[in-house]
């Protein structure tokens, strides 16, 4: 009877061995199909995307210093991401006068940040880390208005931005803060949506 609890024993241990050999392989098996899927399946260096309106006039631009792309939910990280929203232009013609150009949209809308997510579909970015939204007259200008932001999700196509953080925003007349932003660059509008402080700026 002893022997065989010996020898029941010794194959218990026996199993439990062989089961602790196999248990780290199979383990880094996981991890690394697991890394596999989420993989990037391309990689790009100082990328460049540039969405233009139906009369062949620049809308509006994103850049980045590098981009890398996964399959599995069809969205890019980017790095040192760009927005600039062009200000559209109408051409008005008459028998009387010569082709002339009118501002449509006002002002330029520069947006960066160190970190951004691209998601393809629906064609928005989340930017991330040290968020600054800039109005400016022309793309060299001078800032007319300055916001940041911890993080702001950016709708490419619409020309919309929102954030549910803290938002700063810095003029020539106010400084002014609060919680959650709107933003439509459309019509050069910026909302901070509640606890909205403001302070005025005296010039002398």
């Amino acid at each position: 009877m002893n022997s065989f609890f010996k020898r029941l024993t010794l194959l218990i241990v026996a199993i439990g061995v062989i089961a602790l050999s196999f248990w780290p392989t199979e383990s880094q098996e996981k991890q690394e199909r697991q890394q596999q899927v989420y993989n990037a399946d391309y990689y790009f260096k100082q990328v460049t995307i540039s969405k233009y309106a139906a009369n062949g006039q620049l809308n509006s631009q994103l850049t980045a210093s590098q981009m890398q792309h996964i399959k599995l939910t069809d969205s890019s990280e980017i790095s040192s991401p760009e927005i600039v929203f062009v200000p559209q232009k109408t051409i008005n013609s008459n028998k009387q006068e010569n082709h002339s150009t009118n501002n449509k949209s006002g002002n330029y809308w520069h947006i960066q940040a160190n970190k951004g997510l691209l998601n393809h579909k629906a064609n928005e970015v989340l930017l991330t880390d040290d968020i600054a939204i800039q109005q400016k007259k022309t793309a060299q200008d001078q800032a007319l208005l300055k916001v940041t932001t911890k993080a702001l999700n950016v709708q490419l196509d619409l020309k919309q931005a929102t954030s549910p953080h803290q938002v700063f925003i810095d003029s020539n007349f106010a400084k002014t803060s609060g919680s959650g932003l709107f933003a439509d660059f459309n019509i050069q509008e910026v909302k901070i949506l509640s606890q909205v402080h403001t302070q005025g700026i005296i010039h002398e």
